[in-house]
């Protein structure tokens, strides 16, 4: 296999309760020597920064009083539009922070926020959008419709 050459940067996060969330390795690293390695070591280091989220969600809720947030735009917006969506990575990441939030149970209502339409010239962009649009639909366990994607 060729070599993929990364070079990562020192970063990490830490809580007060001793959690930590490493998101990449030493400036020392050296370059990742396979597209294997280089694969395992994106899955390892997603799984990882993947706990930032929820450690969010944890401060929020510490943070800002539960009547507000029950009035906030989690818990009051239905339907959103994507403009310039590319492939669909904000709504991704919508769909994870409805995720965390709905699973912990804090808020009286699912946050449930589907977007309705996308606009995105680029028609090589097209299939993943539809990609993941379903993705979206499983990670928030969802029957959304398929968004409304236009090229202009």
């Amino acid at each position: 296999m060729p070599p993929c050459s990364l070079h990562a940067h020192a970063g990490s996060f830490h809580t007060d309760d001793s959690m930590s969330v490493s998101m990449y390795s030493d400036t020392n690293s050296s370059a990742i020597g396979s597209c294997q390695d280089l694969e395992l070591t994106v899955a390892a280091r997603l799984s990882e920064t993947g706990k930032a989220l929820p450690m969010a969600w944890f401060v929020i809720r510490s943070l800002i009083p539960l009547q507000w947030l029950r009035r906030s735009l989690l818990c009051t917006i239905r339907k959103s539009s994507s403009c310039c969506t590319g492939v669909y990575t904000g709504e991704m990441g919508l769909a994870l922070v409805q995720k965390t939030v709905n699973d912990s149970c804090y808020l009286d209502a699912l946050v449930d926020i589907q977007t309705v339409t996308a606009f995105e010239m680029n028609e090589r962009c097209h299939q993943l959008i539809h990609d993941n649009a379903l993705w979206c639909n499983a990670v928030t366990d969802s029957p959304s419709p398929q968004p409304c994607l236009f090229k202009e």
